[in-house]
């Protein structure tokens, strides 16, 4: 992008390229505040990352953007920008080692939008449809609320779906970023490990205490036979 807003070059060739970013059909985007922001830092050439924000270019996906401003020796000559792909980010949030059959991370911007998608319900909670409709996919829990508070937990909530799961949150913040980040899991499952482990623990006793009686049998009756006698009820 030149010093004049302009896009003189673009990868893709989507429909913004060539149009300006200062006056163009595309001023108010999240691109445009990318190169704005990145004209600001000048010299400094420090990057600038700008949150998720719908981009009609990118038939209106949400979509962020990385930039820097570009110097010639110390003089600025343009700006330098990268639209940062959200399935990359995907990626990361879907790892679900340890997660069970119901668990899931992920992110909830300060708009309490995703930021990456639901694993249990993509359809109304993937950073698309959220955006797309919010009254619908926004997520205001009490975790992601406390979360975009700056606040970090554990406990028992009702997740985005009104059921209880148990939620480990904090506030993921990063070069201007304002997001939250979760970890949860229904607390049906959780309880479910707790039981089995119970139910486990019962068992190893019982199993000790009969193996147990069973030895102090063996016991009495190799004591008690050579005096010719036999214990009773054994």
């Amino acid at each position: 992008i030149n010093l004049n807003g302009e896009i003189i070059y673009s990868v893709f060739k989507e429909v913004d390229f060539a149009t300006s970013l200062k006056d163009g059909a595309f001023s108010s985007s999240g691109l445009a505040e990318a190169y704005k922001r990145a004209i600001v830092r000048g010299a400094s050439q420090l990057p600038v990352i700008v949150d998720l924000q719908q981009y009609l270019p990118s038939y209106n996906a949400p979509a962020g953007f990385m930039s820097a401003p570009v110097l010639t020796g110390n003089q600025l000559v343009g700006v330098i920008a990268f639209q940062f792909p959200i399935d990359r980010l995907n990626e990361i949030m879907s790892e679900r080692d340890g997660l069970g059959e119901s668990g899931e991370t992920y992110l909830v911007g300060a708009d309490s939008l995703m930021r990456s998608d639901s694993y249990l319900d993509p359809a109304n909670y993937s950073a698309e449809a959220s955006f797309r409709n919010p009254e619908k996919g926004s997520v205001e829990t009490e975790a992601t609320i406390e979360a975009l508070a700056g606040q970090n937990g554990t406990r028992v909530i009702m997740d985005y779906n009104g059921n209880p799961v148990l939620s480990a949150f904090g506030p993921l913040g990063f070069k201007g970023l304002d997001w939250a980040i979760l970890a949860e899991i229904d607390e049906s499952e959780v309880m479910a490990d707790v039981i089995s482990l119970k139910w486990v623990m019962i068992t190893i006793m019982l199993i000790a205490i009969i193996t147990a009686l069973f030895v102090a049998v063996l016991v009495a009756r190799s004591i008690i036979r050579p005096l010719g006698g036999e214990p009773e009820d054994m």
